[in-house]
């Protein structure tokens, strides 16, 4: 009886260690860095349907909370405004996603845009959507982002939070 009540003391004690060690996976390019919830994994370059710019995505998931970091290069000049940030807000809400806050951020003396969104799926689960685009330039946006059911730690909010504080562009 003994032994099983120690055990449980290691268990209790270690478990937390060996979630926080999961929720932290430093990453970095020669563009941004930043605290992933797991380890990364780099998806090719792929190009927009209309063929105007590349993004390159870097991934991450860890308890039912994906992540990533997007990088978007465009083939040519955007404008630094709000009118560009709000066809990036504009267009998160696709797929069945529906907006329900907009706030405009400046992110290290860029300009971005934090979109949260939710999903009804068929079960009626409910998906948690976190994006906040960021123009670096007039031909770089980083995306970060951040989906998860709903139930999972207010939608993720735990890991959408390190990963944002932990955001470094370069």
């Amino acid at each position: 009886m003994k032994f099983l009540k120690l055990l449980l003391i290691v268990v209790v004690l270690t478990l937390p260690s060996a979630i926080a060690v999961a929720q932290s996976t430093p990453y970095s390019t020669d563009v941004f860095s930043a605290t992933f919830n797991g380890p990364v994994s780099i998806e090719a370059a792929s190009r927009n349907l209309q063929n105007t710019s590349t993004t390159t995505y870097f991934n991450s998931a860890n308890n039912k909370v994906s992540e990533a970091v997007c990088l978007r290069t465009v083939d040519h000049d955007i404008d630094v405004n709000l009118a560009s940030l709000d066809f990036y807000a504009n267009g998160a809400a696709s797929k069945g996603f529906v907006q329900d806050e907009r706030q405009y951020r400046n992110f290290n003396g860029h300009i971005g845009v934090y979109v949260d969104l939710h999903k009804i799926e068929v079960d009626k689960s409910v998906i948690r959507r976190r994006s906040w685009y960021i123009i670096v330039n007039s031909r770089t946006v980083i995306i970060a982002f951040a989906e998860a059911p709903a139930a999972q730690d207010e939608g993720g909010l735990p890991d959408w939070t390190t990963l944002t504080n932990s955001l470094v562009i370069k």
